[in-house]
């Protein structure tokens, strides 16, 4: 899934370059007789372009941009794309054996996957996309207290250091592509669990492993709690859901995700996503708490 997301990344970029270059029709051509090669008609897309998309990716439909762009060129996008893409791999193994209960393939089959996607992004320089979230979210949904949580998530972030460590990566190489995402609640706890959290990573990234100042700097996303959303009187759950947001906030958390209201009884509606919307929005612009 990864590998979709860096083609689609790479080949939009490579559709951007055919139109500066005023290179359609030529490109078109080149696409007719690859399908024409294969005797397969040309893949077209027949539904309705959504709202407030252009159709990039479109031309490229079926084919990728190294079939029918010069190699150096192509390489030369690939590269610049790959420096500047941004994104997050979620892939924790761990926390999906301890909490989750997914697991589709075993841990030590996906501790080699998410190491080969780790060397792969040190490989071609990708810098800006996070290699793995290593969630406490889903910990503390499966019962875990404020402080559980924590110690589980970081202890499963040191494995992941000490196993790409073992396969020869340097610490300074991978740790910026780690990114953390906790659970929030009303317990007091919650209202420092980022900044523990920080004081412990950087102490042990520098202390133990010797790492860089970019390495010792913990980036987390903070999830309001779904489990401490009530079935009965749903609507006082945005109250909830608003304190969670303001611990989250004072905490500087680097993202924020507001759970919907109704999440304790059903799959949130349109107008229960705007609610939740909403709460990061009036903090935002009329509490002013987060305004740039």
């Amino acid at each position: 899934m990864t590998a979709f997301f860096m083609n689609a990344a790479i080949d939009q970029q490579c559709e951007l370059y055919i139109k500066a270059e005023g290179l359609e029709d030529q490109i078109k051509q080149k696409i007719k007789e690859i399908y024409q090669a294969k005797n397969l008609p040309i893949p077209t897309y027949n539904a309705p372009i959504p709202e407030g998309n252009d159709g990039l990716g479109l031309m490229l439909l079926g084919v990728t941009g190294d079939q029918v762009l010069p190699a150096d060129i192509y390489q030369k996008i690939k590269a610049d794309t790959l420096s500047r893409v941004r994104g997050t791999v979620q892939a924790d193994i761990l926390k999906e054996d301890q909490a989750q209960n997914t697991c589709i393939f075993s841990t030590e089959f996906s501790l080699r996957l998410m190491g080969d996607v780790q060397q792969y992004f040190i490989d071609q320089k990708i810098r800006n996309f996070y290699s793995v979230s290593i969630s406490g979210y889903h910990i503390a949904e499966a019962g875990a207290n404020p402080i559980t949580q924590l110690a589980l998530t970081l202890s499963n972030g040191f494995t992941y250091v000490e196993y790409y460590v073992s396969r020869g990566m340097n610490i300074n190489d991978f740790a910026p592509n780690l990114s953390f995402f906790f659970s929030n609640g009303i317990d007091p706890e919650y209202a420092v669990i980022g900044r523990v959290a920080r004081r412990i990573w950087a102490k042990a990234m520098k202390l133990k492993y010797g790492a860089n100042e970019r390495s010792q700097m913990l980036k987390y996303h903070i999830q309001t709690s779904g489990r401490s959303l009530h079935a009965q009187e749903i609507d006082f759950n945005d109250i909830r859901t608003t304190l969670q947001a303001l611990y989250a906030i004072y905490d500087n958390c680097n993202s924020l995700h507001t759970n919907a209201y109704d999440e304790a009884i059903t799959t949130p509606t349109e107008g229960s996503v705007r609610r939740a919307m909403a709460i990061q929005l009036i903090i935002n612009k009329e509490l002013g708490l987060a305004k740039k």
